[in-house]
C-alpha cells in the first residue's frame, strides 16, 4: 500500500484492520479454546457422531461470522468517528472487500479446528505456501493497476482459490462425506447473512450513530436484528431435521 499509493493510506487502512483483527481474535479464541476437546472427541467417538458435532460447530461458525460481518459493516464508520474524530475514511466498496476477506478467513474456523484436531497438517502445508506466494504476486500486479482496491482484491482471490475450498475438502475426506455438503453450507451461510444484512440495514437506518449514546443504540439494534435472524434460521433448521428424522 505504501509503495503504490501512500504512507498516509497505510494509516487509514490500519484503522480498519486494527478493528477487524480484534474481532477475528475474539472469534478465533473460542475455537482455539475447544480444539483440544474436539481432538479428544475425535479419538473416542464414532465418525457419524463426530460429523454431527462438526455440522453444529459449522453452523455456530457461520452465525458468529455473519453477525460480526453485519455489525462491522454498519458500525465501523460511526465507531471511527467516535474513536478518532474527523479522520479520512475508506469507501463502502473497500469496506465490502475487507469484510469479504474477513469472511473467507473466519468461515473456516470450525473446519480448521477439526483439521487440527484430527492431525491433518501434511495435507495443507503446500496450499498455505501457494496462498502466500499468490497473494504477493497478485498484490504487486493488481496494486499497480487499481491501488488499494487491487491489493485487497488480490487477498480475496488468493484465499478463494486455495484454502477456502481446499481445507473443507480435506476435512470432508476425513469424514468420508461428499464435498457437496460444503456447497450447501456456504449457500445457507450466505442466505442467512443476506437476511441479517437486510434486517440490520432497516433497523440501523432509524439511528444516527452519532455520539456515544447514539452509537450504542445503533450497535445494540444491529446486533439484535442480526442475531434474531440467525436464531430464527436455527429454529427453522431444527424443525426441518425433526420432520426428516
Amino acid at each position: 500500500i505504501s509503495r503504490f499509493i501512500s504512507t498516509a493510506m497505510v494509516g487509514v487502512y490500519s484503522n480498519y484492520q486494527f478493528i477487524i483483527a480484534g474481532i477475528t481474535s475474539l472469534v478465533s479464541a473460542f475455537y482455539e479454546a475447544i480444539t483440544a476437546r474436539v481432538g479428544q472427541m475425535l479419538s473416542v467417538k464414532g465418525t457419524e457422531e463426530q460429523y454431527a458435532q462438526f455440522r453444529f460447530y459449522s453452523f455456530l461458525n457461520s452465525w458468529m461470522t455473519g453477525a460480526t460481518v453485519v455489525c462491522f459493516y454498519y458500525l465501523v464508520q460511526d465507531f471511527l468517528k467516535l474513536w478518532m474524530g474527523s479522520v479520512p475514511q475508506l469507501t463502502k466498496e473497500i469496506i465490502l472487500i475487507i469484510i469479504v476477506n474477513y469472511y473467507l478467513e473466519t468461515c473456516r474456523f470450525a473446519t480448521k479446528m477439526y483439521r487440527e484436531g484430527a492431525g491433518l497438517f501434511r495435507n495443507i502445508k503446500q496450499m498455505i505456501l501457494i496462498k502466500g506466494l499468490l497473494n504477493i504476486v497478485l498484490s504487486f500486479i493488481m496494486g499497480k493497476m487499481w491501488g488499494l482496491t487491487g491489493i485487497l482484491t488480490a487477498t480475496t482471490i488468493s484465499s478463494a482459490v486455495t484454502l477456502f475450498w481446499y481445507e473443507p475438502l480435506v476435512v470432508y475426506r476425513y469424514f468420508k462425506k461428499s464435498y457437496i455438503n460444503e456447497f450447501y453450507y456456504q449457500v445457507l451461510t450466505l442466505l442467512q447473512m443476506a437476511c441479517s444484512f437486510m434486517a440490520a440495514g432497516l433497523v440501523s437506518g432509524c439511528f444516527s450513530g452519532s455520539g456515544t449514546g447514539g452509537f450504542l443504540l445503533k450497535g445494540a439494534a444491529c446486533a439484535a436484528a442480526a442475531n434474531i435472524c440467525y436464531i430464527l434460521f436455527y429454529l427453522a433448521l431444527r424443525m426441518i431435521r425433526k420432520k426428516q428424522g
